[in-house]
């Protein structure tokens, strides 16, 4: 019988916090994915590996931290553009 308390016990335990995890991803998602996602539909996701990284999307995230655009030699310039203006507007954003 203290067996069969043990495992309500845990199990509720168990359901309740997987509930709050839930709740807490659904409110503590980083913008930065978005921004990362937004940067990564502008490059042309053939993971050709020219700009030293193995996919688009860690060149992405690469961007997002500081590295040059420039690095990405298939990207075109347009879009080279977006990317460098949606980077400038990021930076002004977080300074304030």
């Amino acid at each position: 019988m203290d067996a069969l308390y043990a495992a309500i016990v845990l199990g509720s335990i168990g359901l309740v916090l997987s509930i709050l995890i839930g709740i807490c991803g659904k409110f503590l998602i980083t913008q930065k994915d978005d921004i990362v996602e937004e940067i990564y539909d502008l490059l042309p996701k053939i993971n050709c590996g020219g700009c030293g990284n193995p996919s688009c999307m860690q060149m992405a995230e690469k961007i997002l931290q500081g590295e040059s655009i420039e690095n990405c030699r298939p990207c075109s310039l347009e879009n080279k553009q977006i990317i460098s203006k949606k980077i400038e507007e990021i930076k002004k954003k977080h300074k304030k």
